[in-house]
């Protein structure tokens, strides 16, 4: 092996193609602006979605709709709760009123309502969806404690009466229907 390999000659280990060198470096100096652009166009998304809760949280109609796109929503609720673990309740809640956003849009658009965002439409539909969310969590947490407290630990011969949270969730949504309801009266 001689000196002039070694120091760069043609081998195949060290073998430089042309403009390999150009394009590496041309990458290392595009990729501030690439992170540039992004973080843009993520501040722009995030004000998007601000000005959309905004929006929303002002309308009444968007209100209204939006109560009504839960309705719509309570059998699958219903459902989940049926068939799912409690402690994953909150994530299968969410995915649940975040599955059929865009019959919402639809229904927003159709009625005159503007929409700029998805993220700040998904925030305001969990934003107005909270108090059911919350009477549910609820109902299921003091369902489990009465079970707990009288030593009767859920198993197979012993199942969660999930009717029982069911009536009491229809309660506190009509609680939460009337409230609102006022609310928006006076």
């Amino acid at each position: 092996m001689s000196i002039y390999n070694y120091i760069g000659g043609y081998s195949h280990y060290n073998f430089i193609r042309p403009f390999q060198g150009a394009l590496f470096f041309s990458i290392i100096l595009l990729s501030p602006i690439i992170v540039v652009i992004y973080y843009f166009f993520e501040m722009r998304r995030n004000t998007q979605s601000e000005e959309t809760f905004n929006q929303l949280i002002n309308h009444h109609l968007a209100m209204n709709l939006t109560k009504y796109y839960l309705l719509t929503q309570l059998t699958e609720i219903k459902n989940v709760l049926n068939s799912s673990n409690p402690l994953d309740f909150d994530l299968s809640f969410k995915k649940i009123i975040e599955s059929n956003l865009r019959l919402l849009k639809k229904s927003f658009v159709s009625n005159g309502i503007k929409v700029k965002s998805d993220f700040g439409l998904k925030k305001y539909v969990l934003h107005i969806a909270s108090p059911l969310r919350e009477s549910l969590r609820e109902a299921i947490g003091r369902n489990f404690s009465e079970l707990y407290l009288n030593d009767d630990i859920p198993s197979e011969e012993r199942l969660i009466n999930y009717d029982e949270i069911w009536n009491k969730v229809n309660k506190a949504f009509l609680q939460w229907e009337s409230n609102s309801s006022e609310s928006n009266d006076n």
